[in-house]
């Protein structure tokens, strides 16, 4: 009964992935952060397997590709919803909120403090530029990663969902914001993996080449969302602290 509980465990846990994405796309209002080739890359790869399965006869894995299919044709639909949407969240959603008696009164010392010549406002040609190069960077980016993950949908459906992790990565590191993509789709993926990994391994009548074989999709799938949740934390780690403006300290 364990291996039927897990393969029971994993198929829901494929069919129900992208759910906490679409949720979180829509208490943002914005699919900002998140990938949009990936979600392609990933719906081609599970319409192909869906066909697959379907012709091999295993409806209830067809079944759980179905719904998997239906919430990345959901997301996409929020894409073209909330095209051009700023997130609702504030963009430094882990730092604490401050009262507003505190601003007032943080307002008013800095009215009253004389700001030093040598503390004058940076010019924002420079920023203004950099901005403007980044966007156009991210924007042809964008461009290849739709087109290249069209391009993918013909390859083999393992393939096409380890692919999928690059563009999010790129994302990642190209916007350095981790804030749009949710992190529960790779916890339930992973746990995901790890149930169809035991089911492959149950058998006593299945060696060690059959189960390294098989089970080379789950465990290159584990692997990505490692570098994925790596990747995530060095962006975090690398962000500099924010707030301090000119370097005028009011005492």
């Amino acid at each position: 009964w364990v291996v039927g509980a897990c393969g029971i465990f994993a198929a829901a846990a494929f069919a129900s992935m992208m759910l906490p994405q679409a949720a979180k796309n829509l208490r943002r209002q914005s699919t900002q952060g998140m990938s949009v080739a990936l979600v392609l890359i990933w719906h081609g790869g599970s319409l192909s397997a869906i066909a697959y399965y379907a012709i091999d006869g295993a409806m209830f894995v067809a079944a759980s590709l179905a719904v998997f299919s239906f919430f990345c044709g959901l997301i996409e639909a929020q894409v073209m919803a909330y095209w051009g949407n700023a997130p609702n969240e504030p963009v430094g959603a882990q730092t604490q909120a401050v009262p507003a008696a505190s601003i007032h009164g943080q307002v008013a010392d800095v009215e009253d403090c004389p700001i030093p010549p040598k503390a004058s406002k940076v010019p924002m040609s420079s920023r203004t530029l950099s901005r403007s190069r980044s966007e156009a960077g991210s924007s042809l980016s964008r461009s290849v990663t739709l087109l290249a993950a069209l391009a993918a949908m013909t390859v083999s459906p393992a393939v096409l969902f380890a692919v999928g992790f690059i563009p999010q990565l790129r994302e990642f590191l190209v916007s350095s914001d981790t804030s749009g993509y949710s992190f529960a789709v790779t916890v339930i993926d992973v746990l995901g993996c790890s149930a169809n990994i035991v089911v492959l391994a149950a058998p006593k009548s299945t060696s060690f080449e059959e189960v390294a074989t098989e089970g080379a999709p789950f465990v290159s799938i584990i692997a990505m969302h490692v570098v994925l949740v790596l990747t995530a934390l060095f962006v975090i780690c690398r962000k500099r602290p924010r707030g301090v403006e000119y370097g005028v300290e009011c005492t």
